[in-house]
């Protein structure tokens, strides 16, 4: 979950994360992610999984049964190989300079 994690607080991508401690409850879906398609629903025990926030309020329930756990709302996922070469196609998407930076360093 930590690598998932580190990338955005690094790139300053700004996507929320929120965590919850296991025997908490949501009463309704948490605002910052109503803008959001999808969020990373991870536990404690498990990798990260991607889901539609339709479905994060009964998902996150049952997770906190049994686990604390972390959202994260996810916007546009591009995958890029690392390290890039500076001729590719997004090497100058501000973004992946300061991670580059960040990374690098």
């Amino acid at each position: 979950m930590k690598k998932i994690l580190v990338l955005p607080l690094l790139s300053n991508c700004n996507h929320r994360i929120i965590d919850h401690f296991q025997g908490t409850r949501l009463r309704k879906l948490p605002h910052v992610f109503r803008t959001y398609q999808k969020v990373l629903l991870g536990t404690w025990e498990h990798d990260p999984a991607p889901l539609p926030t339709a479905h994060l309020l009964l998902a996150a329930n049952e997770a906190l049964l049994h686990s604390s756990i972390l959202i994260q709302g996810i916007g546009e996922t591009v995958k890029v190989p690392f390290p890039y070469e500076s001729n590719h196609e997004w090497a100058s998407h501000p973004v992946l300079k300061n991670l580059a930076e960040k990374v690098s360093t």
